[in-house]
């Protein structure tokens, strides 16, 4: 099922929060992979946060905001390259934002949505909730164990 930009736009600007408030978000070392569920307090709307930090590349990190189970909304990827269906492609952190037509195939530097190479992965993962609209986030954990 697709959205339509207008869809994608009121979906993106819900105030969302995670069901489970109390369970700590656990960013690394890797590999760690979680999903957690989502709504909205407005609609009562379901979405899907992912997260993913791999073992072998330990700098290499995926944030991912899904609508639909399926659809992905906002997808933040923090090394790679990517092409866009227009032949541009980027090196480094990027996002992955839905557009009409596209899915996710277009993809957009991190900086230019205040996301900086040079962040912590704490900070990072703060400002990609931001841009989803994520509030009241549990406690966020780096474990060193």
């Amino acid at each position: 099922m697709a959205l339509s930009q207008t869809e994608y736009e009121i979906v993106m600007a819900l105030q969302k929060e995670f069901e489970d408030g109390i369970t700590p978000l656990i960013l690394g070392p890797g590999p760690v992979r979680w999903t957690r569920q989502l709504f909205s307090p407005e609609t009562r709307e379901e979405f899907i946060l992912d997260y993913h930090k791999g073992s072998i590349a330990i700098e290499k990190f995926v944030i991912n905001h899904r609508y639909r189970q399926s659809i992905i909304l906002l997808r933040y990827c923090h090394t790679g390259r990517h092409t866009n269906p227009d032949g541009i492609t980027l090196d480094g952190p990027h996002i992955h934002m839905y557009r009409e037509g596209y899915a996710d195939k277009y993809a957009f530097p991190a900086a230019d949505m205040g996301i900086n190479i040079s962040d912590d992965i704490q900070v990072i993962f703060r400002k990609v909730l931001q841009l989803c609209n994520i509030q009241n986030t549990p406690t966020i954990n780096f474990n060193l164990l």
